[in-house]
This record gives structure tokens, C-alpha cells and sequence, in this order.
């Protein structure tokens, strides 16, 4: 075997060299492509590892500001998202209002005191319910001079209050005041590493 290397011309051997350095590189340009797809691999992974960690803080963050709004009463207090407009106005001690359907908030009296805690990205708020007005059609809501849209109301349409007497019953507009001084997001606590 080796006399036929040895019989080789030089155009023969500069060939065979070429060939060789062709595939070790393409073997060298394989490799670095699979070790660049295992690490860009890993690299989702952590990511995506790290995002998840992140989340569970936020919840496990969210839910003790939740706990410690709630600890507040003894009663139940139903949790409620809303955004951080309406949050600011309970946080300042104003009253918001909500258009919603009748039939899963009939049982909400005023005789009955009924609390929520209203979430938003800033924090919790206790409020109890203090006003309850039911429109058994959009005529009776608009008679007593409701609208969907005013200020510190949730926010919501006119087609979907519209869709209220029909699906649900009628329509539900509560009006909920703060009750303690809101429980705001624990930003000094450190997210574990």
C-alpha cells in the first residue's frame, strides 16, 4: 500500500492533499455547526428556564399581595383584575363602578356586605360593594342614565352591555369602595437567584 502512495505523481499527491484538507475541513465545519446548534440549544433552554423562574416569582409575588389585601376583612373577597387606571382612582380613595352581567352577580346586595380585591400590575385593593343597581333591559339601563363609558368605570361597549339582558339576564352596575389602604407590590423583595 505504501508503494502506491509512493508511485503517486507530484499532480497526484497535491490532489490527494487537496481532498484531504477538503474533508477534514468540511468534517471541521460539521462540527463546529452541530456545537454552535447544542449551544444556541442550551442557550433557549436557559432561557426559557430563567423565564419560567421569573414567572413563578411574580406569582408566588402577586398571590402574597393578594393574601395580605384579603387578611384585611373576614369575609371572602372575590379577586377581580382591572387595570392600573381604575386601580390608582381606588388608591386614592374614589369609588369605580362595573357594568356586568346580571346572572352571575345577582347574589350581590348591599344588605350583604360583598368585597372584592381588585388586581393590577401595581398591586391589590380591597373594596366593598356599596351600590347595586339591576336593568333587567338596555331601556332601563339607559333611563337611569347609565353609560358603558365614563370615568371610573371599567371600561367596556356598548354592544357588550347590549349582549347582557339577553345571554345573562339583564344587567348588574356595581359600585365598589375602597375599604383599606391598598396592598402594593413587593418591589424591595429580590428576585432568588
Amino acid at each position: 500500500m505504501d508503494d502506491l502512495h509512493h508511485d503517486l505523481t507530484d499532480e497526484e499527491q497535491t490532489a490527494r492533499r487537496k481532498a484531504w484538507d477538503r474533508s477534514q475541513q468540511e468534517q471541521t465545519e460539521a462540527r463546529d455547526a452541530r456545537e454552535d446548534a447544542y449551544i444556541a440549544d442550551l442557550e433557549r433552554l436557559l432561557a426559557d428556564a430563567k423565564r419560567y423562574r421569573d414567572q413563578q416569582f411574580e406569582h408566588r409575588r402577586r398571590r402574597q399581595t393578594v393574601s395580605d389585601a384579603r387578611s384585611r376583612i373576614d369575609t371572602p373577597a372575590h379577586e377581580f383584575p382591572i387595570d392600573t387606571g381604575l386601580f390608582a382612582r381606588l388608591r386614592d380613595g374614589q369609588p369605580i363602578t362595573m357594568h356586568l352581567p346580571a346572572r352571575p352577580w345577582r347574589h350581590v346586595t348591599v344588605s350583604d356586605p360583598y368585597h372584592f380585591v381588585f388586581t393590577s400590575q401595581d398591586g391589590a385593593q380591597l373594596a366593598r360593594v356599596t351600590n347595586v343597581w339591576h336593568y333587567d333591559s338596555i331601556e332601563a339601563f339607559d333611563r337611569a342614565g347609565e353609560q358603558a363609558s365614563v370615568v371610573g368605570a371599567m371600561p367596556t361597549t356598548r354592544e357588550k352591555i347590549e349582549s347582557y339582558p339577553a345571554q345573562w339576564g339583564g344587567i348588574i352596575t356595581l359600585t365598589a369602595t375602597p375599604t383599606a389602604e391598598p396592598v402594593i407590590h413587593d418591589t424591595a423583595t429580590a428576585m432568588p437567584l
